[in-house]
């Protein structure tokens, strides 16, 4: 079986081809509960407003009432289960 070589490849990062606002959205609100913050409640729109910032920067602009340290965890987490 003859192995074919990948000759490009493609990043849909502004959900032209699929929005994944979505699934982001649930999967960061697991998490949020997970860390017992679930009234916490991101929405698509208001995640939507963050897209391009720094992972930071989405953090403090969404999570301000949370703990730098607690915040900081929770983003590690973010990045896991969107992974």
């Amino acid at each position: 079986m003859a192995i074919k070589k990948i000759d490009s490849l493609m990043f849909d990062v502004d959900g032209t081809i699929w929005d994944s606002t979505g699934p982001i959205c649930r999967a960061w609100n697991k998490v949020l509960a997970k860390n017992g913050f679930p009234s916490t409640i991101l929405t698509p729109d208001r995640l939507k407003k963050e897209f391009g910032k720094p992972l930071d920067v989405i953090g403090d602009d969404l999570l301000p009432e949370i703990p730098s340290a607690k915040r900081t965890a929770i983003l590690n987490q973010w990045i896991t289960v969107q992974a």
